[in-house]
């Protein structure tokens, strides 16, 4: 029992660690800083065809440092030549440009006798994969800016720029700044519509409602005294209620 559960353990443990060993998606674009190499070079740098001495990544800078020197209507092809190692082997070398990669089996280059014997002895493993490179640009119709480099592309899939920032000597990228296109129909600027300025709506000042004074109920004057007939009338009722009570004090007492 406790043996079927030890090889449970080792199963799942082999399982979860699968997925490490897995380097990158099919056709996945890879910087060479970022890649499973042993190593890369470039040895020489080729224009027009003709294999131009001293080191090639010196020999590519002072090409870019110099436009005269490339920006020519003589200008037909560039070249790089050199090997690669990986731990997974080539299955063909190729160029980028400007994004776009065109490869061919016609970039392999016929092997040094002595090349794969001298990387295996500096990384045990690394000859079996070694192969070498002249990877040819045709470039004398291009325009404006330019970039180029080699790539590998390995039998995983995976496409591998043979770049690298650690290794500058091993770079393989060069950027072209060819004259414009004096065919290309110029393009017009775009007319920019001037945005309209917002028109400021005044503030309307409200109109005062003007505030209704309130009625003053009037005070009720005090009634007048009324003269005259009126005053004559009441006079004339207390004189007649007066005589009449006389009249019924004599006539009780003359009985």
């Amino acid at each position: 029992m406790k043996k079927l559960i030890a090889i449970i353990v080792c199963a799942l443990l082999a399982v979860c660690l699968v997925p490490a060993a897995v380097f990158a998606d099919e056709g996945e674009i890879l910087d060479c800083d970022e890649s499973f190499n042993y190593g890369t070079w470039v040895d020489s740098f080729y224009w027009n065809g003709q294999r131009l001495p001293g080191a090639a990544r010196e020999t590519i800078d002072e090409y870019l440092d110099n436009r005269d020197m490339y920006n020519v209507d003589t200008r037909e092809t560039c070249g790089f030549l050199g090997w690669a190692t990986f731990y997974d082997k080539i299955t063909v070398f190729g160029y980028m440009l400007n994004g776009e990669i065109v490869t061919s089996e016609d970039f392999f280059y016929p092997e040094e006798s002595n090349l794969a014997s001298t990387v295996e002895s500096w990384w045990p493993g690394s000859g079996e994969t070694i192969r070498r490179f002249l990877v040819t640009v045709p470039i004398a119709g291009l325009y404006g800016t330019n970039e180029i480099v080699v790539v590998a592309v390995l039998e995983t899939g995976e496409i591998v720029k043979l770049n690298s920032e650690n290794f500058p000597d091993r770079d393989t990228t060069v950027v072209f700044e060819f004259d414009p296109d004096p065919n290309a129909t110029p393009t017009e600027a775009p007319t920019e519509t001037p945005t309209p300025e917002p028109t400021e709506v005044p503030t309307e000042v409200p109109t005062e409602v003007p505030t209704e004074v309130p009625t003053e109920t009037p005070t009720p004057e005090p009634a007048k005294e009324e003269k005259g007939c009126g005053g004559f009338a009441s006079g004339s009722a207390v004189l007649v209620a007066a005589a009449a009570a006389g009249f019924v004090f004599l006539k009780k007492k003359n009985r």
